[in-house]
């Protein structure tokens, strides 16, 4: 389930970069995924449709996916979500 809106306005501890996408300034805890990373390509653990990573901070991504001709963004906790491999 999403947590709030796109990465229009970087979080705190968050910095944008020149390719509006967004990168934690910080560092990151052992416990949160490390390959969800800007640029890929994830699922919620329940289900749902093939998301791309727009931006990172420790505990939250920010996701964008297009479902029925609209594009939509929201935002997860990165503990919710799983990289899909390619091809799936």
């Amino acid at each position: 389930m999403p947590v709030t809106g796109a990465c229009a306005t970087p979080p705190p501890s968050t910095e944008a970069r020149a390719d509006n996408r967004c990168v934690d300034s910080g560092s990151s805890r052992d416990e949160e995924p490390t390959d969800i990373v800007p640029g890929a390509h994830v699922r919620a653990n329940d289900g749902g449709p093939v998301m791309t990573v727009t931006g990172v901070t420790r505990s939250l991504a920010f996701c964008s996916w297009e479902e029925a001709g609209n594009v939509h963004h929201a935002t997860f906790a990165r503990l919710t979500l799983r990289v899909v491999p390619a091809g799936e």
